[in-house]
């Protein structure tokens, strides 16, 4: 399964899929998985049993059009992403066309800088 067809509160990171909530300002994580699926059915049990809430929807930044695209004051597009526990500069580029090519690079490898070409 890809990460952006993931349902809420499965989340995708490095080769781990990880069902996940906030609950009063704290990150709740209810299991560590090899696979999506394993981490769809244990976040389906939870629901079941009403220990978390489903969302309606998709998540929401994993489709926003300007995801980790900010516009600067000097009219150019940067990417900035949250990544190893960090905030993160991608790049800034003169056009949002630009910037979303660069992110959507960035996404496919997963933001790792090992997984360049």
């Amino acid at each position: 399964m890809e990460a952006h067809c993931l349902p809420s509160y499965v989340y995708k990171h490095s080769n781990q899929y990880y069902v996940q909530q906030w609950e009063g300002g704290k990150l709740k994580t209810y299991g560590k998985f090899r696979t999506a699926d394993e981490a769809i059915q244990h976040r389906n049990k939870l629901v079941k049993q009403g220990t978390i809430k489903p969302r309606l929807g998709v998540h929401k930044i994993k489709y926003y059009p300007d995801r980790y695209i900010i516009k600067t004051p000097a009219n150019t597009y940067a990417i900035h992403k949250r990544h190893n526990g960090k905030n993160e500069h991608f790049g800034t580029y003169h056009t949002l066309e630009d910037a979303r090519e660069e992110r959507d690079y960035w996404e496919s490898i997963e933001w790792n800088y090992d997984n360049m070409e």
